[in-house]
């Protein structure tokens, strides 16, 4: 203790130095110590904050694949759109519908979709809201390139990438864009140029077409784009078009734009009376006027165009098949043209040889010289029908011998241009017209008449052969007797019936004059071209007792004048 208290200052210096560095050693211990407890505290808390971090990023990895579910479920029926009214934003790899392709997506039946290579993103109409865009989907795919197909105004577009791995590509209708049941393949080469490859036509639940391939295997096209080109407009040369009955004519109809997928057009209006073949033939098949409508197929485009159809003349019906006339004698030949509405019923005359006999423009026949000719009848415009009239020319030297009762073998007779049959001129057992179809059609006329005023008037006997006379006359003579029989039946060859003009009608009764209905008939049938060819009072002259119901066809003008006369047909003729 000594020694300590004896130190001396300078040692005393170095401990008390010693001491101070001691306690500042155990100070800076102390507070060593003391802070150890507290960066134990700072732990804890980075721990808590990265298992936020990890929970948050949880959360967002979780939010991130409902998101993807949600779109891959969007993702899986193909849906269809006009390309016009897609507007896509490629940037990104997103693909953004705006408030135009809604608008049109509302106001159509129509779906939306669009695809490139394996990847297709659809939105289904029902999922669609009204906002100014959708919200965006990612595609794991290259941009998809719409410029490539510029050039085609299609409704309905898709694109496949080249698959060399297979030699066709085939989809079904429920997952294609396509509704029509046509559509055009074009191919797109590395030059990302157009060439139109195949129409598929006739589609039905599978689309499906070959992969075009050189002669090294190898495809063709980089890409091919399905696409269906819509019709915006129909032209036709001409508005209105006038044909006759039976003519063609080809329509020049265009089907606007010319690469119009289906150029089939259908026709509305015809009522079959006209008809258009699938090469647009169009022919004339029934008179009147048509207002025909031509409409693209799948589109609402439609032309008009107005078509005349003319009736035209189907015959020519005469009243004489054949005239036989003496040098300077005249008559008339009556024509009609048949349908009476045919544009073309206008007929001219024409002589074969003037030097025999000549013919006015009314159909007046006037015999020159002795010989033979023809008298043609003829329509003006086309389509021109025609019927010839055999004319003989004889001198009166030549004439019948009025003193004979019968003509001769092979020969008719004719007196003014009139066929004259009676007891003294007759015709030849060969002599077998048939039944004169003008007088016919004049009798339905006269009857129809009748009819509308209360009278029956029956065909009770018109055309009869020569042998039809030989079995009739011959049982009338063995019933009453020759000279009775010759009273009221023409002998064979001298039957008027035979001629084909003459009717019995009404009743074979010989009051029949007296009744209502013979009174008509008598004072009636000239208007038809008929006279009373037996009247009563002149028997005497025509050999003949009086028949009220026997008519003879001569026709107009010529039964006016004979009943307006008040004369038998043989003193009218004077024979």
């Amino acid at each position: 203790m000594e020694n300590i208290r004896g130190e001396s200052a300078s040692r005393k210096r170095r401990r008390g130095a010693d001491l101070k560095l001691s306690r500042d050693y155990e100070l800076d211990r102390n507070i060593k110590k003391g802070p150890k407890k507290k960066p134990k505290k700072k732990r804890k808390l980075k721990n808590k904050f990265c298992i936020l971090i990890c929970f948050i990023f949880v959360i967002f990895c979780g939010t991130i694949g409902v998101y993807n579910y949600i779109n891959y479920k969007i993702y899986n029926s193909i849906i269809k759109s006009n390309n016009e009214y897609l507007n896509i934003d490629y940037k990104f790899g997103y693909i953004i519908l705006w408030d135009k392709t809604l608008k049109y997506i509302e106001n159509s039946d129509k779906q939306v979709a669009f695809s490139n290579k394996d990847c297709s993103v659809i939105y289904k109409k029902d999922k669609i809201k009204k906002c100014n865009k959708l919200p965006k989907i990612s595609l794991k795919c290259e941009k998809i390139k719409y410029e490539e197909i510029k050039d085609i105004s299609g409704e309905s577009i898709e694109i496949f990438d080249k698959k060399d791995s297979i030699n066709e590509i085939s989809f079904n209708r429920d997952t294609s864009i396509f509704i029509y049941n046509t559509v055009d393949v074009y191919g797109i080469d590395k030059e990302n140029k157009l060439q139109l490859y195949k129409k598929i036509e006739n589609i039905e639940d599978k689309i499906e077409f070959d992969i075009p391939r050189n002669e090294n295997g190898q495809a063709m096209y980089d890409k091919y784009v399905v696409v269906y080109v819509p019709v915006k407009e129909i032209s036709i040369d001409k508005d209105n078009f006038e044909l006759n009955k039976g003519q063609s004519v080809g329509l020049n109809l265009k089907v606007i734009p010319e690469n119009a997928t289906s150029k089939e057009l259908s026709f509305g209006g015809t009522n079959d009376g006209v008809i258009i073949s699938s090469e647009n033939i169009l022919t004339a098949n029934i008179a009147g006027d048509y207002e025909i409508t031509a409409k693209a197929k799948n589109e609402d485009i439609l032309k008009k165009f107005n078509v005349k159809v003319n009736e035209i003349a189907q015959k020519i019906d005469v009243d004489k098949n054949s005239v036989k006339l003496y040098v300077n004698d005249s008559t008339k030949i009556n024509a009609k043209v048949f349908p009476e509405n045919s544009y073309n019923s206008e007929v001219e005359y024409l002589t074969s040889d003037e030097k025999v006999a000549v013919v006015d423009n009314d159909g007046n026949i006037t015999a020159k010289s002795s010989g033979k000719c023809d008298i043609k009848i003829k329509t003006k415009a086309e389509p021109v029908i025609e019927v010839n009239i055999p004319v003989t020319v004889r001198n009166k030297e030549q004439s019948v011998d009025r003193n004979n009762q019968t003509s001769n073998e092979g020969e008719v007779t004719y007196i003014n241009g009139v066929l004259v049959v009676n007891k003294k001129y007759g015709v030849p057992s060969s002599y077998n017209p048939g039944v004169n179809q003008t007088a016919l059609n004049a009798y339905y006329s006269l009857k129809a008449d009748a009819n509308s005023v209360g009278f029956s008037m029956p065909l009770l006997s018109g055309f009869r052969s020569y042998n039809t006379q030989v079995g009739l006359y011959n049982r009338y003579v063995s019933a009453y007797g020759q000279a009775t029989a010759d009273t009221f039946s023409a002998r064979p060859g001298h039957s008027e019936h035979q001629t084909g003009l003459a009717f019995d009608v009404g009743s074979i009764d010989n009051n029949y004059g007296n009744t209502a209905g013979g009174k008509w008939l008598a004072n009636n049938c000239y208007k038809y071209g008929f006279i009373i060819r037996y009247p009563k009072g002149k028997q005497n002259i025509t050999g003949y007792q009086y028949e009220p119901w026997h008519i003879r066809y001569l026709g107009n003008p010529l039964a006016t004048e004979v009943h307006n006369s008040g004369l038998c047909l043989e003193e009218y003729l004077g024979i």
